[in-house]
């Protein structure tokens, strides 16, 4: 689970402390794009994979300082929708919308642009 919060933000606030309660393992930071990071499923250097459970700590461990050569995305075309999901690298996205332009797919908005 992405938080966007910091820990102690999470701590607390019982209702978000609460809504953690199911997740094996958070991303806790915020974002910060002057920060930027290649360790796996984290955006910026400041955010961390915090383990919650016995499971988290089962399937995460190995990520806690993984640095994959390249971002795992996956990218889906459905319904007229195309969704990036993953942390992409600065230029990921442009690299995959340039791509798209080539293939004849018109994009009418983006989520990554204001």
């Amino acid at each position: 689970m992405y938080t966007g919060w910091e820990p102690e933000e999470l701590a607390a606030d019982p209702a978000t402390a609460a809504a953690l309660d199911g997740a094996d393992a958070v991303i806790t930071g915020r974002y910060r794009a002057g920060r930027p990071t290649r360790l796996a499923w984290r955006g910026s250097a400041n955010q961390r994979l915090v383990t919650r459970t016995a499971l988290g700590r089962e399937r995460y461990a190995p990520y806690l300082d993984h640095r994959p050569e390249r971002p795992d995305l996956q990218v889906q075309v459905s319904e007229g929708e195309v969704r990036v999901i993953g942390v992409p690298r600065p230029g990921d996205l442009g690299r995959i919308e340039r791509d798209l332009v080539r293939r004849g797919v018109t994009l009418r908005e983006t989520s990554w642009r204001p």
